[in-house]
């Protein structure tokens, strides 16, 4: 297969570096038999009509793209697709410096042996450890990104950061205002009488 038949030009002004603030004016794309039209996630629900059917995706990106060393060779590897409990086969980048029996340190306490590679220079590698990969990988991997993403962030004079646990929100001390409820997430827990918005408020 040529790959380079999936080229295509992307202008940099069409990429979307970050999500849509507020959430729910996200751009929708409303095809009706021949008509397309631009509309916005907010109008959703107007949209609908009794009898449709809404799919939801719900799939979850994984901490798949890992970063090692076999002995001074760093290996770099993006996980694609399971096979086993503890075996996955991989991208990996400087292929050509890992062989099958090699072991991989991840760093975090995270290693793989390489069972076996292909030509295209992938390999199926074995998670060493009794705990879950999905564990390991939350410790030493991290989000893949496509490069035109990573590369082309413009500068920021500002950090957006959201912080949260599952475990003990005490850790992040006590919040003055709550999340925007049109990003609310089932698992956010919005503490009785703390103000909420569903837009920024105006200063």
């Amino acid at each position: 297969m040529r790959v380079d038949l999936f080229d295509f030009d992307l202008p940099t002004d069409r990429i979307a570096l970050r999500p849509a603030r507020p959430r729910d004016s996200a751009r929708l794309l409303l095809v009706e038999g021949r008509d397309i039209s631009d509309r916005q996630v907010l109008e959703l629900p107007q949209l609908l009509r009794g009898g449709d059917t809404l799919v939801f995706n719900d799939t979850k990106v994984i901490p798949a793209q890992l970063e090692g060393r076999r002995g001074e060779a760093s290996i770099g590897a993006t996980l694609h697709k399971r096979e086993g409990p503890r075996e996955w086969q991989a991208f990996l980048r400087n292929a050509k410096r890992a062989r099958a029996g090699d072991t991989i340190d991840f760093g975090s306490g995270v290693h793989a042996s390489v069972i076996d590679k292909a030509e295209d220079g992938s390999a199926l590698l074995h998670f060493h450890g009794e705990e879950p990969v999905e564990l390991l990988l939350e410790r030493a991997g991290r989000m893949p990104l496509p490069p035109y993403i990573a590369s082309r962030r413009p500068g920021l004079k500002a950090v957006i950061l959201k912080a949260g646990t599952l475990d003990d929100p005490s850790l992040f001390g006590s919040p003055q205002m709550a999340i925007y409820t049109c990003d609310k997430q089932p698992f956010h827990q919005v503490p009785d009488g703390l103000p909420t918005f569903e837009r920024l408020p105006k200063r």
